[in-house]
């Protein structure tokens, strides 16, 4: 698993959160990508990616794609 520094310019807020879950990640998709490998990478569930981003098939992402992953 490749090692990648955070950019702090991908730390977003999110309105109305509160707490630890009042702060996420862009991810955009690259081409390769896939969610599994994009959770991997942030040490998150697949499934969790999934629901956070309201997506219904984890075999379809698109290159460009912005995904939301809470931390």
């Amino acid at each position: 698993m490749e090692n990648k520094e955070m950019n702090l310019n991908e730390l977003s807020s999110v309105s109305g959160g509160t707490g630890e879950d009042a702060r996420y990640f862009i991810h955009t998709v690259k081409k390769g990508e896939t969610l599994h490998r994009i959770a991997m990478h942030y040490g998150v569930n697949v499934d969790d990616l999934m629901s956070w981003n309201n997506i219904m098939d984890r075999n379809l992402i698109y290159v460009g794609q912005e995904i939301k992953v809470y931390k």
